[in-house]
């Protein structure tokens, strides 16, 4: 097992350079666009509710197609 020490000092060598901001402003990017697209969810479907009324059922259907596409983006590396 890696001691702790020696993990920080194989970190502590190397400096952060352009590529690191790139793939962090890359992966910030895909989290804020996730978050959003949960968070638009949960603002407009109570006003769905009232303008289509639709049942808790369906609301849940809509709710939780985000989360099946995540489910469905995960399993396509192993489907492709």
């Amino acid at each position: 097992m890696t001691d702790r020490s020696s993990v920080d000092q194989i970190i502590s060598r190397y400096d952060l350079n352009k590529f690191h901001y790139i793939i962090f402003l890359i992966g910030g990017s895909g989290y804020f666009f996730d978050a959003m697209d949960v968070a638009s969810i949960s603002f407009i479907l109570p006003v769905l509710k009232i303008q289509w009324q639709l049942s808790n059922v369906q609301l849940g259907e809509i709710g939780s197609a985000t989360f099946v596409g995540y489910i469905l983006g995960a399993l396509e590396r192993f489907l492709s």
